[in-house]
C-alpha cells in the first residue's frame, strides 16, 4: 500500500514499524551489521513513532549482545563495538521514552533489554519512570 499511496503516513509507519522489528530479529540470530544498518536508517526516518524507536533500542541491545560473542571480531574490537552498541541502545531507549513510550513493565521484563540492564543509564531512566508512574504522571509526547 505504501508503494500505491507514498503520502499516507500510517501506511509508511506500519512499514517503518515492521523494519523495526526486522531490525530485532537480524539483531537476534547474530546478523548485527545488518540489524544496525536498519537502525541506522530508521532512527532518522521522520515517520519514527516512540513503540519503532523501542524496537531499535531492543536491536541494538541484541546487537550489542552478539557483538560481544562475535568471533570474527578481535576481543577488543569486540568490547569496544558492544560498549558503543549498549550506549546506542540505551540512547534510542531514551529517545523512545521522550517520544511517550512508558510501558515501565516492559522495559523492565523485556528479555531484548538484558544487555544494558548493567548501565547506569539505563538503571537511571528506569528508575525515573519508576518515579514518573509512582506519581502519577507520564513522560512527555512529543
Amino acid at each position: 500500500m505504501v508503494r500505491l499511496y507514498p503520502a499516507v503516513a500510517p501506511y509508511r509507519v506500519k512499514v517503518l514499524e515492521s523494519r523495526a522489528a526486522l531490525a530485532g530479529l537480524w539483531s537476534g540470530t547474530g546478523d548485527h551489521a545488518r540489524a544496525l544498518a536498519e537502525v541506522t536508517e530508521l532512527e532518522k526516518d521522520p515517520d519514527l513513532i516512540a513503540g519503532a524507536c523501542y524496537d531499535l533500542a531492543c536491536a541494538c541491545s541484541l546487537a550489542s549482545a552478539a557483538i560481544a560473542k562475535d568471533p570474527k571480531l578481535s576481543p577488543a574490537e569486540r568490547g569496544a563495538s558492544a560498549d558503543a552498541c549498549s550506549a546506542r541502545a540505551v540512547a534510542l531507549l531514551s529517545r523512545a521514552v521522550a517520544m511517550g513510550y512508558a510501558n515501565v513493565g516492559g522495559i523492565k521484563t523485556d528479555a531484548d533489554l538484558n544487555a544494558i540492564r548493567g548501565r547506569a543509564e539505563f538503571k537511571k531512566l528506569l528508575r525515573g519512570l519508576e518515579a514518573q508512574k509512582k506519581a502519577g504522571g507520564s513522560p512527555p509526547v512529543q
